[in-house]
Formats: C-alpha cells, structure tokens, sequence
C-alpha cells in the first residue's frame, strides 16, 4: 500500500515557490497542459522509510491523453534533470470530481 508524504526538505521544495515554479507553469502553459495544481510531494510503501520526491501535476478530466501525457512527463522531467533536480520524478493525476 503506498501513502502520500510530505517532501520535506528538499531544493526543489525550496525552489517550487519562486521563478523556478513559474518556470514550470510557463512550461506546461506552452504544452497547452490544463493543470488545475502541482504539488511536490513523496509518495511510497507504508512503513518503508525511502520515497522518491514527485512533481505531481493535476490536470482537468478528460483533456490529456495517455500518450500525450507521457510526452508531458518526459519534458517535465529532462525540464527538471537541466535546472539541476535528477532525483525528482514526475507524474500526472487527472482532477477527481465527486458525484452527489
């Protein structure tokens, strides 16, 4: 079972709430990504100590496909490998929208 976790510290934590996160909205807005959030977060197996930090990416229902997706992750991460965070992954969730 994985949990979601606080990054800690980390740069790119540090970095998120300056330029560098603008940096990211830019490039997602040039993707013509529909983001609604990001976050940086840490997300493994319960009871294990190690979680990799993530650039979690929400996105509107219905508006990236599988592939394009993919294409997207990939850009963010040599994005984020080229300003000097290699161990930050990358991923993408699409909005949940509760029903009544």
């Amino acid at each position: 079972m994985q949990e979601l976790r606080p990054p800690g510290y980390h740069p790119l934590n540090q970095a998120f709430g300056g330029p560098f996160g603008c940096k990211i909205e830019e490039f997602l807005d040039s993707k013509g990504v529909k983001w609604t959030s990001m976050d940086v977060v840490r997300i493994g197996i319960v009871d294990e100590d190690i979680a990799p930090v993530i650039l979690w990416i929400e996105v509107k229902p219905n508006t990236l496909s599988r592939e394009a997706g993919s294409v997207v992750v990939k850009e963010c991460k040599q994005f984020l490998v080229l300003n000097e965070f290699p161990d930050v992954e990358v991923e993408i969730r699409e909005l949940a929208i509760s029903q009544p």
